[in-house]
């Protein structure tokens, strides 16, 4: 079990972070939209493994074959879940440490800080203060338009070797190297199955 500190959304352009704080807009791309998004850096926005679930590695000792015919060369083989890839997400800025850790002042200050990676995803901060309140008026909001709503911190693995990731985590699992992003993630089900954003407005802070 973990604590969440705090919750903030995080933007690349003010007048999103405009409409997220006076209009409780929340605008929610697909998973596969973050997949194939052309990022400027490194472990940031983009993340090839969205929506993934199964990475094979070859180092594994392994072999790759289509039509058995071995391939050579493949450094990774992902199978993505197309179920997943088309709904849409909403993703949150949630330091959070065990339950079980000691509380104290320097390791609050490490758990909350923003790294140079983090800033990467954007120049504006809204902080959201008093995130039950938040999720609670969010999901009533989807209730009353008819969507589906999972919504929990984001699982950081080692993707280095081969991965399975179960069903009912899909969306919910990245990369080690994405961890500084300290990702709670709302994943909304539209029931379109549509790969293109999804708005949600009134969700008030």
């Amino acid at each position: 079990m973990y604590y969440i500190h705090m919750m903030a959304k995080v933007f690349s352009d003010e007048n999103w972070a405009d409409e997220f704080l006076n209009k409780g807009k929340l605008y929610c791309n697909t998973l596969n939209y973050f997949r194939m998004h052309q990022d400027e850096y490194d472990n940031n926005i983009k993340d090839p493994y969205e929506g993934v679930i199964m990475r094979i590695s070859p180092d594994d000792g392994g072999e790759l074959k289509i039509n058995e015919h071995k391939l050579e060369g493949i450094e990774e083989c992902l199978i993505h879940s197309n179920y997943h890839l088309y709904k849409n997400i909403f993703c949150l800025y949630a330091p959070n440490s065990p339950l079980d850790q000691e509380a104290t002042l320097e390791n609050f200050e490490s758990i909350v800080k923003i790294t140079d990676d983090a800033k990467k995803l954007g120049g504006y901060f809204v902080v959201i203060q008093d995130s039950k309140v938040f999720n609670a008026r969010l999901i009533d909001k989807a209730r009353e338009m008819g969507l589906g709503v999972k919504q929990r911190l984001v699982d950081y693995k080692d993707f280095s070797g081969s991965v399975v990731i179960d069903e009912k985590d899909v969306g919910f699992v990245k990369p080690l190297q994405y961890a500084h992003q300290k990702e709670f993630r709302i994943m909304i089900d539209n029931g379109c199955y549509e790969d293109k954003p999804f708005e949600i407005e009134n969700a008030s802070i």
